[in-house]
């Protein structure tokens, strides 16, 4: 993907790790497109999302050669959907499989062992900055937010699946009904398939 068409990425998820687990164009029909789909593409990701400052990720594009940078993609696709295998289920009033979770905790723990303690960034002190960049770091930094998000209050009533797309959010509306991942997206398909099938269907009433 060139970052013109990282540009057009919608970030919907209202969390880094949604907005991670989003970034395939759907998780609902066939027509399955994969936004990330090298070390490069995972790098105009963090940059588009200011997962990183800019000088971070610069520096962790100079000490990844192609071996690392493909090790390092293909644990973010991992992480990647050990994510969406938690929250999907959540989403839809399941518990998500002990086989998940277990993955799940294995992120945690990989990305605890680089954690760091920073008091000049409170209250967001839990860091993952090292003095040598690390590709890892991008990783780490997607998983807090995942953390984040089941440590925080009322979790399960604020995470959502939008039934068109299959994409996660994080419902902050005030009264906690929004459906869709994007209602001019989503929602407009939705009302326009709605439409055709009800003219359709008061066509042939009509006859």
């Amino acid at each position: 993907m060139t970052a013109d068409e990282m540009d057009k990425l919608q970030f919907d998820g209202g969390c880094i790790a949604f907005d991670f687990t989003n970034t395939v164009n759907t998780r609902k029909h066939s027509a399955y497109k994969d936004y990330i789909n090298s070390f490069q593409n995972l790098l105009l990701w963090s940059e588009k999302v200011k997962l990183l400052d800019a000088d971070r990720l610069a520096a962790i594009h100079e000490i990844v050669d192609s071996a690392s940078g493909t090790k390092a993609f293909e644990y973010a696709i991992y992480a990647r959907e050990v994510l969406h295998g938690i929250f999907a289920p959540i989403a839809n009033n399941n518990t998500p499989q002990p086989a998940i979770i277990e993955k799940f905790n294995g992120l945690i723990s990989r990305s605890l062992c680089h954690a760091k303690f920073e008091t000049e960034d409170f209250p967001n002190s839990l860091s993952f900055h090292q003095n040598n960049a690390f590709a890892d770091e991008i990783i780490d930094t997607i998983v807090k937010s995942a953390f984040d998000v089941l440590t925080s209050e009322n979790f399960k009533d604020k995470i959502k699946e939008c039934p068109g797309c299959g994409w996660l959010f994080l419902d902050k509306s005030k009264n906690g009904k929004r459906r869709w991942c994007d209602m001019q997206a989503c929602g407009s398909n939705d009302k326009a398939l709605r439409y055709y099938h009800k003219n359709k269907l008061n066509a042939k009433s009509s006859t």
